[in-house]
């Protein structure tokens, strides 16, 4: 087995919490490696060790993070969140986030504190040439389509709100419409969990292979939160701050699937809790949707299914 893929399969199987490999990095100073099990459990303290687990995060980033889970258990969560990004002078709570991507387009996804007009714009390396895309809807977590893209060719992009304020941004190559010798590469992934996605070596190994895109399989980043929404949205927001997972994504078209934990709890499935109980299923399923950047698919149907050509590939 090569070193580079030998490397991944280690820091995968540690992210996941195997018993197969021990983390090969140590937390930040004063904080024990988080658990599997710990992170399940999800309280704030968990969640701030799991953030600094592999470098402290500033101080202002913790804060924020804090803040805005107590907002969204406020019973007027909407206006508490608003006036806790303005308190933090946050525009965005997520994103960019690059996604639905195929030989001639890709999606960049936003979160945004409040719902201003973005505009994208997105310019080929090579010649310079610009294309703008726009979003005037008043939303804030939509994706924006950029067509008309050229086939097996380097891009960058910026997102611009109001008053040309930048947003974020990125680079991104296009897969070849059709099949040849030429080799390009799509990145696999799964059971990141909330510790993964704060692993910056694991991270940094899809990106350095040169991936063209990343398909995430489950427990991706919700971690057992039920039908908690304000926790839900918690997870996505501790998934956001992670500055690998920020790097990855940003760079990397990234979809996904889920899994019991995204879900609902652990090796849980169907309509029913264990106990019984009807599982919210539509409101889930909405939740993960908007928190993701993926392809719609042609023909509705229930559940979280969708079929694409990434070029020559159809997943």
């Amino acid at each position: 087995m090569n070193t580079p893929r030998r490397d991944f399969l280690v820091l995968a199987a540690g992210a996941a919490g195997s018993a197969i490999a021990k983390p090969s990095l140590k937390g930040a100073d004063n904080l024990a490696f988080v658990s599997l099990r710990d992170a399940h459990i999800g309280t704030v303290e968990i969640d701030l060790r799991i953030m600094n687990q592999f470098g402290a995060q500033p101080q202002e980033v913790q804060d924020f993070y804090v803040a805005y889970r107590e907002a969204m258990t406020d019973k007027n969560a909407e206006a508490k969140v608003i006036e806790v990004c303005r308190q933090f002078k946050r525009t965005t709570i997520g994103g960019p986030l690059l996604g639905d991507a195929s030989a001639t387009s890709v999606s960049v996804w936003m979160h945004l504190a409040e719902p201003v007009p973005v505009k994208v714009e997105v310019t080929e390396k090579a010649s310079g040439e610009k294309k703008t895309f726009s979003h005037e809807k008043g939303e804030v977590m939509f994706s924006v389509p950029c067509s008309g893209l050229t086939p097996d060719t380097a891009y960058r992009y910026q997102v611009f709100g109001s008053s040309q304020q930048l947003l974020g941004g990125g680079a991104f190559h296009t897969v070849p419409d059709k099949l040849s010798e030429k080799p390009f590469r799509i990145s696999f992934g799964a059971d990141f969990h909330k510790i993964g996605m704060y692993r910056p070596e694991l991270l940094e190994q899809v990106r350095k292979r040169g991936s063209r895109a990343m398909l995430l399989i489950g427990d991706s980043a919700v971690d057992g939160r039920q039908d908690k929404y304000d926790l839900i949205a918690c997870d996505y927001l501790l998934r956001n701050l992670s500055p690998p997972v920020q790097e990855l994504v940003r760079n990397v078209p990234t979809s996904a699937t889920w899994d019991d934990h995204d879900y609902w709890g652990d090796d849980t499935s169907g309509t029913l809790t264990r106990k019984q109980k009807p599982i919210d299923v539509v409101g889930l399923r909405k939740a993960w949707k908007s928190h993701w950047n993926n392809p719609e698919r042609e023909v509705e149907r229930e559940g979280i299914y969708f079929e694409s050509h990434f070029g020559p590939v159809h997943y």
